[in-house]
């Protein structure tokens, strides 16, 4: 990861005054792996899970940067040592925090993060400055080098937040500060990090506690029931829905008699969604409530949804040689993975034939089989799938649940053993193909078959 610092002069003065050091040369960028080190960059070395950022310190490194901040041993021309360089990360964003005008805006949650951003982003810039993080930088690592990549200029500077384990998100909210924040939605995904999901829930509600507790603004998701806030005078509660018409920013069906229609009214205003999913909807909404808080005209809103590109993976449609594919292929929970499938139905209609390319959903914890075989009595019960192709060591048992005899399934160990196996010629042209499946199962790899790049 490499965090290009646009305000160069602020993250001197933030440096020199922890360090107690002159940083008198030119810094480009702060980078924390080595392959990604250019001229004039700080390398900051960091303890990974097999070796130590200090350990690729050779010539040619020592040559291209600044400067290196390590807590290793390590000495030598260039290098200044700290105590323990992820605190020392956590430590620098929260200074250079501190010295900025910028608003911050917060987004966790179970689903919906990257998109929710991308689409603020887009609405937002119509009328303001506005920074954000890149791509899914949310952990206690990357959420502070996308601070440090915060244009001091910037209005709004928008960050995912993410946690793996109990207590994250508030660890993100001290050193970000956010403004404003919102929780997307909650539901039992990376369950390996928690003792429960109670405690799931917990550390997604810390942006709201944290934004309760320093005069912020919370913007509430209405339709999740795990999402549930107290009435404080210090915080300012703003709610969207989908069910609720008594909230602030309220969406519906402009014409409920035709399931094809994709536009909608969001407190009288139309617009056409460009897909007809479910998700797409949401994000849109907790986007426009944001947006439309901030002084986003609903025209300029409407422009931004139109500029809108959905992120690689999170549901691209694409044709391909007859074949129509969806690329939902970044990530997976049973939440996640059973709206995607339900959103087909209002796509296919009868013009397609369905088929599914499912992988493992990982980090459930100790309730991985338990949502594996959920998931196959939820397929069971579908009417519009013809072919469901199963990939990955897990779905074997959501393979052994499925009961459907109108149903093809098929199993295959990994992806070796699908590429080896599988036969374009098992499904018709003409055929809708949802491929879905968590990140690190590569799912996205099965493109290759339909010959799309």
């Amino acid at each position: 990861m490499r965090a290009r610092i646009s305000s160069k002069n602020i993250l001197k003065k933030c440096l020199s005054e922890m360090m107690d050091f002159n940083f008198n040369k030119s810094i480009e960028s702060i980078v924390i792996d080595s392959r990604k080190i250019r001229h004039n960059d700080i390398f900051l070395c960091l303890q990974g899970n097999k070796s130590h950022g200090s350990d690729f310190i050779d010539e040619e490194i020592l040559r291209k940067v600044s400067y290196i901040i390590t807590d290793s041993k390590t000495k030598g021309d260039k290098i200044l040592n700290v105590d323990n360089s992820n605190l020392f990360l956590n430590n620098l964003a929260t200074n250079f925090r501190k010295r900025l005008e910028t608003k911050f805006i917060g987004i966790t949650g179970t689903n919906g993060k990257t998109s929710t951003k991308e689409f603020l982003l887009q609405m937002l810039k119509t009328k303001f400055n506005v920074s954000c993080s890149r791509g899914n930088y949310n952990s206690l690592i990357s959420m502070p080098l996308s601070i440090l990549e915060c244009n001091e200029n910037s209005d709004f500077c928008i960050l995912e937040m993410g946690a793996s384990k109990n207590g994250e998100i508030g660890k993100l909210c001290e050193i970000a500060n956010p403004n404003y924040g919102v929780v997307t939605n909650i539901s039992e995904s990376h369950l390996k990090g928690y003792s429960n999901f109670n405690s799931l829930i917990k550390t997604k509600m810390q942006l709201f506690d944290y934004l309760s507790n320093n005069n912020g603004t919370f913007f509430q998701n209405l339709d999740d029931k795990n999402i549930s806030v107290k009435n404080n005078d210090k915080l300012k509660s703003i709610s969207f829905s989908i069910l609720n018409e008594n909230s602030d920013y309220f969406m519906k069906n402009n014409n409920n008699e035709s399931k094809d229609n994709r536009k909608v009214l969001i407190n009288d205003y139309e617009f056409v969604m460009p897909h007809h999913s479910k998700s797409f909807k949401y994000n849109f909404l907790c986007s426009y409530s944001i947006a439309s808080h901030l002084g986003i005209s609903n025209e300029n809103i409407d422009r931004g949804l139109k500029e809108y590109d959905i992120p690689n993976g999170r549901g691209n449609i694409i044709k391909k040689n007859d074949y129509l594919i969806i690329n939902d292929s970044y990530n997976a929970n049973y939440k996640s993975m059973t709206q995607g499938i339900e959103d087909l139905n209002s796509i296919t209609k009868g013009k397609y034939n369905a088929n599914l390319f499912l992988s493992d959903m990982l980090e459930l914890g100790e309730k991985s089989e338990f949502f594996h075989s959920k998931l196959g009595c939820f397929l069971s019960n579908l009417d519009f799938i013809d072919n469901i192709f199963l990939i990955g060591k897990r779905v074997v048992t959501t393979y052994d649940a499925i009961e459907n005899r109108k149903v093809k399934k098929y199993y295959f160990e990994d992806l070796n053993s699908f590429f080896k196996n599988f036969r374009l010629k098992q499904i018709d042209k003409n055929s809708i193909n949802y491929i879905k499946g968590s990140r690190s199962m590569h799912l996205n790899k099965i493109m290759e078959v339909f010959d799309v790049r």
